[in-house]
């Protein structure tokens, strides 16, 4: 029978998943962290928001503000 894992485990395999999909976020002059950041909390506010019009705005800016040339991005 396989053993639980300890919540320790847990939170460093998860961490090991978030650093993970930062490093392949990131590019030569930016670091991924902020994005993954960004991404995951216009998720929460959005899921939060969800059925007003604030939800969709939310998630059209974001994707406005990360997808555009040049876009400012959040700084590390």
């Amino acid at each position: 029978m396989a053993r639980e894992p300890t919540p320790e485990e847990v939170r460093e395999t998860y961490a090991a998943g978030v650093e993970e999909f930062a490093s392949w976020l990131s590019t030569d002059t930016h670091d991924g962290l902020p994005l993954v950041a960004t991404l995951v909390g216009a998720i929460l506010l959005a899921r939060a928001t969800a059925g007003t019009e604030l939800s969709e705005k939310i998630l059209e800016s974001t994707h406005k503000a990360l997808t555009e040339p040049h876009a400012d991005r959040p700084e590390s």
